[in-house]
Order: structure tokens, then sequence, then C-alpha cells
């Protein structure tokens, strides 16, 4: 698990390889007040998060909280 800041530097620096499943939550993964908060994506063309409202790396931009990166193999 990365924090937000960790995940959004990876994310600049390339390290999230296309094909990636980028699960993201804004409010913590203990959080059980309601279902908002909390997202998952492919990452695509180049390291933007597979989400059809953002162009980007997070949902919830500078807000996201802990992310869950699970990488594909290589072929």
């Amino acid at each position: 698990m990365l924090t937000g800041e960790a995940y959004l530097q990876a994310a600049r620096n390339g390290q999230i390889p296309e094909g990636s499943v980028v699960y993201q939550t804004r409010t913590g993964w203990d959080y059980g007040e309601r279902s908002r908060g909390s997202d998952v994506g492919i990452v695509r063309n180049g390291g933007i998060f597979n989400y059809q409202q953002f162009n980007n790396m997070s949902v919830y931009g500078n807000d996201v909280r802990q992310v869950v990166v699970l990488q594909p193999t290589s072929h």
C-alpha cells in the first residue's frame, strides 16, 4: 500500500506501468460510513487512470489518501 503522495510521485516518475489495476481511496480502507470515497481503475495510454471523468493518475487529485497497485506481469 502506498500513501497518496508516494503514489502520485511514482506516477509522475513513470513507475506505474500501463495495465496496472489501481485502487484509490480518499478516506482510508477502514472507513465504512458511506460508499463514496474509493475507486478502482486500470492505467492506460501512458499513465492515465481509466476513469471516465478524469484524465490523470488520481480520481481524487491531491486528496488521494491510500493506493494499492497491482502490476501486470511482463510477457
